[in-house]
């Protein structure tokens, strides 16, 4: 029952029409969008299961942490990488539990998968 759970979980993230990519809490890559893939031209076989931040080369050209990363780091943290931040964003008059936040990123050298 867990495995089709599991899979059902996968078709859903990789479904999604937004580029997404998942990493659990030691930092290994358990999902690659279709859409990251045609955003950085990376098959999510080349990905998943990689850890040491090797999901950021194909925006980066270097390992380092994401923004997916500083979900369990300190706010000082987040604001040093980050141009704005920002924890929690209003809805309707209340504060939601949230992290946007944006970079000016360099264009990846990856070609579009097709």
């Amino acid at each position: 029952m867990e495995l089709s759970e599991h899979s059902f979980q996968d078709e859903i993230i990789d479904f999604l029409p937004d580029a997404t990519l998942v990493i659990d809490r030691e930092g290994k890559v358990i999902a690659w969008n279709r859409a990251m893939e045609v955003l950085t031209g990376v098959p999510a076989g080349d990905k998943l299961g990689n850890g040491d931040y090797e999901y950021a080369l194909p925006f980066y050209k270097e390992r380092r942490p994401m923004l997916a990363n500083l979900v369990f780091m300190p706010g000082a943290e987040i604001e040093k990488r980050y141009d704005l931040m920002d924890r929690g964003y209003p809805h309707h008059g209340h504060l939601h539990p949230g992290l946007p936040a944006w970079r000016n990123l360099p264009m990846g050298e990856g070609e579009p998968a097709l």
